[in-house]
Order: C-alpha cells, then structure tokens, then sequence
C-alpha cells in the first residue's frame, strides 16, 4: 500500500493512475499477473482491495477487486514485508479465491 500525501478525505481512496482497464476477478483467474500495490477499501460486505497489477506479454496496467480473506491476507504480509511488486495467480478452490 503507497504512502502517499494525504491532505484531502478524497485523497484517501484516489484511485490508481495509467490503469488501462478495470476487471473483474473472473478475468484474471488463472493468469499471471504482477500485482503492484492495493488500496483497501471498506465496503458493504466488509473490508475488501483494489488490487493494481500488470498482466500480459504487454504488461497492461489493470486493476480488481477482491474480498477474498485469503487473498486479502497474503497481499497484505507481502506489502508489510516489502516484497510488492510480487507475481501471482489467482486461483479459484472450491468457492473461494486464492493468490499463488
């Protein structure tokens, strides 16, 4: 998660720059991307991410959200440890969402 100024409430949830195109999750499934950095968001069901990443031979810049606990889990140790940007896949067990 970036450590950006903060001078306005509508700076809080500014979205990511130079995104080429919003997914959905379904989108990505199965494919690798290189996640970037995340915004956590607080929602309706709970908390949830926008994940911002890189996909393809042509590294276009997309994003996605996601409530997955697991997925919301791991992307956050990875940024409390430095290791962004990481590459993943997100995978689908059973009804949930995983991120390997």
């Amino acid at each position: 998660m970036s450590n950006k100024q903060i001078d306005r409430f509508g700076d809080m949830y500014a979205p990511f720059e130079n995104v080429d195109v919003e997914m959905q999750i379904d989108d990505v499934l199965d494919k690798e991307i290189n996640v970037i950095d995340f915004q956590m968001r607080d929602g309706k069901f709970g908390e949830f991410a926008v994940i911002l990443a890189t996909i393809g031979k042509d590294n276009k810049r997309i994003t996605f959200t996601t409530g997955s606990l697991v997925v919301l889990k791991k992307v956050k140790r990875v940024t409390k440890e430095g290791l962004l940007p990481l590459i993943g896949k997100i995978i689908k067990v059973k009804k949930y969402y995983d991120i390997i």
